[in-house]
Formats: C-alpha cells, sequence, structure tokens
C-alpha cells in the first residue's frame, strides 16, 4: 500500500504541475491567471489616475490617448493568457489520462480493509459525515470562485455532498474572504461595525491600513493622507494587544503620512491581507460559535502527534520482548500542545470498541485496566462470576471494580 501511495502522489504531482512537469499544469494555469488579474489591476489604476488628473476634460486627446493604448495592452495580455491556458489545458487532459491510467485504476483496486479494519457503525456514520463536511467547509469556502452565498452552499451540496446546515453557516463568511481577496473591504468592515464591541480592534486596524495601502498604490499619497485623518478607528489609541506590531504599524502609517515611497507595495498589501483573512476568521468562527480548526484536522493532527510515542513504545516493547498484555507494562504519556488538549475527555472500550456513555460507563478492574460496563456484564455473567482480565492474567470479581471518572487537569 506504501507503494500505492507513493506513485499516487508522484502522478497528482505531475498532474498539478510539480518540478517534474516542467513547471506545467494546474499550477502554472493559475499563475498564468493570477498574473493576468495583476495586470489588469494595474491597468485599471493608471486609467483611473489619467482620468482624475483630467477629470474637467473627459475628451481630452492625450486622454483618449492613453485609453486606446490601455486597451490595447488589455487585448494582448487576454490574447497572451488565452493562448497559455489552452496550450496548458492540453497538456492537463493529457496528463489527467495518464494520471486515471497509473493511480486512480490501481487505487480501485487496493485492500482498503487492510488499512483499516474498524467498520464504522452506522449510527456514528452521520457524525463522520458530518465532521467531513464542516472541515470542507471550513477550509475551502474562502477560496471557492465563487460570490453570493447561495452559491457557495449549492456548490459544496453538488460538489462534495456537505449537508447544507454545516456550509449556510460558513457562507457569509466565504463571501467576505472572497470580497477582501479582491481589495473590496467594504463588506468585512460593515460586519466588524454591526458586531461593535464584541470584535476585536486589531480587525478593525488591520482593515484601516489595508485600505490605506490600496489608496497609497492606487490613488496615490494626497487622497491616502486625507483618508488616514478622517477615518482613525475610535479603539486606535487605546488598543495595544501587540506592542511590536503598533510600532511597525506606525512607521508604516508614518511613512504614508510623509508621502515616502513603501518599496515592495504588493507584498506589503499581500502579507498585511494575509493577517486580515485570518484574523476575521478567528473573529467570525468566535461570533458564531464555531471551532476555528474542524474537529477532523483535530483529530488527524493529534493522531500524527501521538503516533511517534506509540512507535517508540513498540520499539521498546520489541526489544524487550514483552507482550503488552503482560502484568508489568510499559507507562508512557502523549504530549500535545495546549490547541489539542481543550476538550473533554472520552474513552472507548478496548473489548467492545465503543465509546464510554453516561449509560454505559468506563470501570476500572483490580489490575486498573479499564473496561465498559457492558463489556464488565458480559465477562461477569452479569456479576455472578469471577473473571480473568481481557488484558491480564489477574482474576477479579465485580465487587472489586470501581467505577472511572475522567477529568481534565
Amino acid at each position: 500500500m506504501a507503494k500505492l501511495l507513493g506513485k499516487l502522489e508522484a502522478e497528482f504531482e505531475k498532474l498539478t504541475g510539480g518540478h517534474e512537469a516542467g513547471g506545467s499544469g494546474l499550477r502554472q494555469t493559475l499563475s498564468d491567471t493570477q498574473d493576468l488579474k495583476q495586470q489588469l489591476r494595474k491597468l485599471k489604476a493608471h486609467l483611473n489616475k489619467n482620468i482624475q488628473e483630467r477629470e474637467g476634460s473627459p475628451q481630452d486627446n492625450k486622454l483618449m490617448k492613453k485609453r486606446a493604448v490601455i486597451q490595447d495592452k488589455v487585448n494582448k495580455c487576454y490574447k497572451v493568457w488565452d493562448h497559455a491556458v489552452k496550450r496548458q489545458g492540453k497538456a492537463v487532459g493529457l496528463r489527467y489520462a495518464c494520471f486515471r491510467k497509473d493511480a486512480l485504476a490501481q487505487l480501485k483496486g487496493a485492500p482498503l480493509e487492510e488499512i483499516y479494519q474498524h467498520k464504522i457503525a452506522p449510527a456514528n456514520r452521520a457524525f463522520v459525515d458530518r465532521a467531513i463536511g464542516f472541515h470542507i467547509s471550513r477550509y475551502n469556502v474562502g477560496d471557492l470562485p465563487l460570490d453570493e452565498g447561495a452559491n457557495i452552499v449549492q456548490y459544496l451540496e453538488t460538489a462534495y455532498r456537505v449537508d447544507r446546515a454545516a456550509s449556510e453557516r460558513l457562507a457569509p463568511m466565504g463571501r467576505m474572504i472572497h470580497d477582501l481577496r479582491r481589495h473590496e473591504f467594504d463588506s468585512c468592515a460593515a460586519w466588524a461595525s454591526d458586531h461593535g464591541d464584541s470584535v476585536t480592534p486589531r480587525l478593525q486596524f488591520e482593515l484601516f491600513i489595508l485600505k490605506a495601502l490600496q489608496m497609497v498604490k492606487v490613488s496615490g499619497t494626497t487622497h491616502t493622507v486625507k483618508y488616514l485623518i478622517d477615518n482613525v478607528p475610535q479603539n486606535l489609541i487605546t488598543y495595544s494587544e501587540d506592542s511590536t506590531y503598533k510600532d511597525v504599524s506606525a512607521a508604516l502609517l508614518a511613512k504614508m503620512v510623509l508621502g515616502h515611497e513603501l518599496p515592495d507595495i504588493d507584498a506589503i498589501i499581500q502579507e498585511r491581507l494575509q493577517s486580515c483573512i485570518r484574523i476575521f476568521t478567528h473573529e467570525f468562527c468566535a461570533q458564531n460559535s464555531l471551532p476555528f480548526d474542524s474537529p477532523l484536522f483535530l483529530t488527524v493532527l493529534s493522531g500524527i502527534i501521538s503516533l511517534q510515542y506509540f512507535i517508540k513504545y513498540n520499539q521498546i516493547r520489541a526489544a524487550s520482548h514483552v507482550g503488552w498484555t503482560t502484568r508489568d507494562e510499559l507507562p508512557f504519556d502523549v504530549e500535545l500542545p495546549d490547541f489539542l488538549s481543550h476538550f473533554h475527555p472520552i474513552f472507548i472500550c478496548p473489548v467492545l470498541k465503543e465509546e464510554t456513555t453516561s449509560e454505559n460507563p468506563p470501570y476500572s478492574l483490580s489490575c486498573h485496566h479499564i473496561i465498559s460496563k457492558k463489556a464488565l456484564d458480559r465477562l461477569s455473567k452479569n456479576g455472578n462470576l469471577s473473571f480473568k482480565c481481557p488484558y491480564c492474567p489477574v482474576h477479579t470479581t465485580m465487587i472489586k471494580t470501581k467505577r472511572v471518572n475522567f477529568v481534565i487537569l
């Protein structure tokens, strides 16, 4: 199976356009499209600047000539982009055929039951599907090429069979993130204003700086200085969450007010934009009682971090020639980051492979192994017999067992 996954990864890298693909494929198409959008933004800003400079004479000959030059550049940019996309489309089509033949066809015959042997109970299937749907919505809703919330919900339902109840709560966030990436800040600013004091001042501060940076790039210094003076957030003076962040921002604002040139302004805007999107996502999830990270992501990440401890334990156990069901076991702790530890504990019965509940609580045997109440009743024949622990040689009786309560320390 490891060889098949390696083959799948290699073929997928070729399809998307990695180093082996010679700089072509889906990634190159995306890059060409981003270049076209950037060129269009620059040409639009240049045209607006010329219109503002000749505001009193819209039929000025120089302005008409400049318009014609810009239109010619737009046409040339579009032709270059169209040619590149068509060429990449043919290459991607051929690579996708190879991908289906060399990777997907083999995956269909893979013995998945050898990888994961525990079947999901029908009663729990809905919870798993809901977790997958929320994960897809949470991390993709801002990247979909759709504007309206209804279209986002419909797309997620059609393409990924995501439950509308999950996607509808995240669709407004996706629309506002989409606006931010198009350098349209009004919808996000209006949302922050509507929620007032419950929104962190840093979001309003970040939007304020982002808009100023965009104005420097498009409209020049004069309009920017007026905006900075007239639109300073009311809570900017009292905002002191991060002094280093404020110092950097203050230096940036000072340069804009003094009319100093900002080197790499596109890189600065992109960096602040990513920061603003992350802060806004945090705020939106908090306001709507949604987790910032999906439960599925946190579960998988916990498993990845924990795996190294189990591998080390297995190596020590194998070197010592000790079985894991012997009486003297090797205890070890799994150290997880704080953000993976703020959850209520659960216990899965190792006998029945079921999660314990208030109706089926966990019980500790005299050897301190823990099983569920249902498993305990089965082993003890409803408390009438002594029985052997399923994981060690110790015999026990019902009277020697104790109910277990897990707590967060």
